[in-house]
């Protein structure tokens, strides 16, 4: 009988077959964690950038699993353990036969791996010394735990400091990720980030074609986010890093909290001045964490929550959520950060409260920011109401619990901006007001006439008949 070549390969190997070599090598290593007929468990660490396979107590990790294949992050690699259960922030492999071989603490995964992945660590196990590119590719391989997102039109004068700022949360065992959007910088901003990105692998420099607003910038940024979570900031503002640490570890250990919400202050520029959150957000902050320094709930639980200030930079994000449920700013220059605002706290299956300051935001009164324009380029307000409004009537579920809170918005803002805005533009102002309520829906109407919100629904009654 002739024999074919891979037929004489395992007659030599003392297999009767080919397809009998195939069982016996699949039996040989079909043993996993769910195997508790006495079966040895295997774990293994990434076999990747001349990363020899190894066994590890605290990396349990499937075999032949590329790098490339597996979820980036090192808290990521624990969910590709066959059966973890999450437990007071362990993971517990209780159905192995070595129990105390597979609990899993994520400290001391992030220090193995970290550890393991030093230049001078690799160079001994695989006996080679790594290129500087080579080393800047692994560090950057990892996803970060955060991402900074920072829109920045001429704010030369502040990157520096901001950067400085928020790299200290390196100190604080915290993978970051820095996005600098330059929105049509004509001062030294883009030498100054790429000099900044050279040094720093953390930095990526991103320029927009012109000054589109903070809004389009950042969600120009947001496409880019690879970090775990994100939060969006502002380059003058100042980054309080000592209060990330533990708004991460809340939010590893509920994985269905979706936003954070933090406290912050104010500095007054002009007399150099701290003071705390305005008094409708402190109000309300402190309603809901009822004197504790951390509270969780869902939106439905605490409604007027949507109503806090819209800033973008006293929240930290679920990246993985809001990329699923595509957040987005507004496109106007002015008011843009309302749709973002909305859609964190619209589609967060549970937001966070805490008690701890994120961000000092610094107030320029005499400055050329957009907040202090009342001319025509107000009437942008509007537009991005607009388009609040349409993520609403998409959503109907969301607009029939929410519109009450969406016309106080409206109202709340047309009282702010109708002393502020010259007497020549007031006509339209108020034009421009009762195109929007016309898009108001009836059953909404009533249901704020005949419920918690009379006064307004007659306000609004008022503003359309005039």
């Amino acid at each position: 009988m002739t024999l074919t070549g891979s037929e004489k390969r395992c007659r030599t190997r003392g297999y009767a077959s080919a397809s009998q070599a195939g069982r016996n090598a699949r039996r040989s290593s079909n043993t996993t964690s769910a195997d508790t007929s006495g079966a040895t468990h295997r774990d293994y660490v990434p076999q990747a950038q001349g990363l020899e396979a190894r066994s590890d107590p605290l990396c349990p990790m499937p075999q032949g699993v590329p790098l490339s294949h597996r979820p980036r992050g090192t808290r990521h690699l624990l969910a590709m353990n066959p059966d973890p259960s999450h437990i007071n922030g362990t993971f517990s492999h209780a159905s192995h036969k070595n129990s105390n071989a597979g609990i899993c603490d994520f400290a001391n995964l992030k220090k193995m791996l970290e550890s393991y992945t030093k230049p001078q660590n690799l160079a001994k196990h695989t006996g080679k010394e790594m290129r500087k590119e080579d080393e800047l590719s692994l560090h950057t391989s990892l996803a970060p735990d955060l991402s900074i997102i920072i829109p920045s039109h001429n704010g030369a004068g502040h990157i520096e400091r901001i950067t400085d700022e928020i790299m200290e949360l390196r100190s604080l065992q915290i993978q970051i990720q820095i996005i600098f959007v330059d929105d049509g910088s004509t001062d030294d901003s883009p030498a100054i980030l790429e000099s900044l990105g050279k040094k720093h692998p953390e930095i990526l420099h991103i320029a927009t074609k012109g000054n589109l607003g903070a809004g389009l910038a950042r969600n120009t940024g947001w496409r880019q986010a690879k970090g775990t979570y994100t939060i969006f900031f502002d380059v003058d503002d100042h980054f309080h890093p000592e209060s990330v640490p533990l708004c991460l570890k809340h939010l590893e250990d509920l994985p269905t909290v979706d936003t954070a919400i933090f406290s912050y202050r104010y500095e007054r520029e002009e007399t150099a001045s701290f003071t705390g959150m305005n008094h409708h957000d402190e109000k309300l902050l402190r309603k809901y964490l009822s004197g504790k320094e951390f509270a969780v709930g869902k939106l439905d639980e605490m409604g007027p929550l949507i109503g806090l200030t819209n800033y973008p930079w006293n929240k930290i994000l679920r990246t993985s959520r809001f990329k699923e449920k595509g957040l987005k700013f507004g496109s106007t220059k002015v008011h843009n950060d309302i749709l973002g605002h909305w859609h964190t706290l619209l589609f967060s299956r549970e937001i966070a409260l805490l008690d701890r300051v994120i961000c000092t935001h610094v107030v320029h009164p005499n400055g050329k920011n957009l907040t202090n324009n009342f001319g025509e380029e107000r009437f942008q307000m509007f537009d991005a109401l607009s388009e609040l409004y349409d993520l609403l009537e998409n959503n109907p579920a969301l607009r029939h619990r929410y519109s009450h809170h969406y016309w106080g918005l409206c109202d709340q803002l047309m009282n702010w901006v109708r002393p502020r805005i010259s007497n020549d533009l007031k006509s339209e102002l108020n034009e421009r007001y009762r195109t929007l309520l016309s898009r108001i829906n009836l059953d909404d109407l009533s249901r704020m006439k005949l419920g918690h919100s009379p006064n307004l629904a007659e306000t609004i009654i008022q503003k359309i008949l005039t």
